[in-house]
């Protein structure tokens, strides 16, 4: 995930660090991922939030000659909402069987004869309100086997493997099509083609083939939600955009983490990890330190020039600053 996130910013620019978004503001379905951030400060800086701009203006250029892809996702939302409701009423009566229980089991200890005055009325305060006091039975163990009971659901991943076949999503399909043909993001893609292939063939040790294949989705993945995010801000994406001050206006950089890294994260689940691979030990606090981190990426590729509106003073972008700041120095 660093590498991929640190080729993403490489190739395309510091748009994709103003699009990362604290995993403080997205709870459902991203808490495995809150470990990667707690803060989102990459772009408090006056010098960083113009080089966004600059590459936003860009985008803003060409945004609308390239297709939008829709996902398989987005037409599973019916069900999605249906079995997220049905997982609700599941866990609602199940804390109230919890509770019920909860109560018979105190109730039989309140008729022993032998209880004195004050023990008496503490399992009262118990019986009556077990959230304040303490639970006799376990809430959660009692939702957690209620939701076990449920059909599965619909997949709550945004962004699958099937959504770039033209035999699954024709839709997803001439999107990452597209971006791959035009003259500008197309070498974009293949340097990041090229350096999540040599971080799989390291870390995954994939043969060369099967890397390229996997980094070959992974990018498209990255493309698909980059995509959908800037046409979120609208055509005016420059000024739709809130990067330096965190306000409640962050649905698009919500949209766009959410549908980034837990598409990511789903699909390098599914790739067979080698037997001799250390076991991860610590996690990085901050998902700034994961587009910044203090090792050269994998393989000979070097990114392509930063995305900018013009040939300006702003050399240096989030990327080279967030590189010095976690010790990886500045290029």
């Amino acid at each position: 995930m660093s590498t991929m996130l640190q080729a993403s910013v490489q190739a395309w620019g510091d748009v994709v660090s103003a699009l990362l978004i604290d995993m403080g503001h997205i709870s459902e379905g991203m808490t495995r991922l809150g470990w990667m951030s707690t803060t989102m400060d990459l772009l408090a800086s006056e010098q960083a939030y113009r080089a966004a701009q600059q590459q936003l203006a860009w985008w803003d250029g060409f945004l609308q000659q390239l297709p939008l892809p829709e996902l398989l996702f987005d037409h599973a939302q019916p069900r999605i909402r249906q079995a997220r409701a049905e997982r609700h009423r599941a866990t609602i009566l199940a804390r109230d069987r919890a509770f019920q229980d909860h109560q018979l089991l105190v109730k039989a200890e309140l008729n022993r004869v032998d209880l004195d005055p004050m023990e008496r009325s503490r399992l009262r305060r118990i019986h009556d309100d077990p959230a304040t006091t303490e639970w006799w039975t376990d809430p959660d163990d009692y939702a957690r086997d209620a939701i076990a009971q449920l059909p599965q659901g619909p997949s709550t991943v945004p962004i699958v493997a099937a959504d770039l076949d033209a035999a699954r999503n024709f839709s997803g399909f001439n999107a990452v099509q597209a971006m791959r043909e035009h003259p500008e993001l197309g070498p974009r893609a293949a340097s990041m083609d090229a350096i999540i292939t040599a971080a799989l063939r390291k870390e995954m040790r994939m043969s060369k083939r099967d890397a390229q294949i996997h980094a070959r989705v992974l990018t498209d993945m990255f493309w698909v939600a980059l995509r959908r995010a800037l046409e979120a801000g609208g055509v005016q994406l420059a000024t739709a955009v809130h990067f330096v001050v965190p306000t409640r206006d962050h649905e698009i950089q919500e949209q766009f983490t959410r549908e980034l890294l837990t598409s990511w994260l789903a699909h390098l689940e599914t790739l067979p990890v080698p037997k001799d691979r250390p076991v991860l030990t610590s996690r990085v606090p901050l998902l700034g330190k994961l587009v910044g981190g203090d090792k050269a990426l994998p393989g000979p590729v070097q990114a392509p020039k930063q995305i900018t509106a013009s040939e300006g003073a702003e050399k240096k972008g989030v990327w080279s600053k967030v590189k010095g700041v976690f010790g990886g120095g500045e290029g």
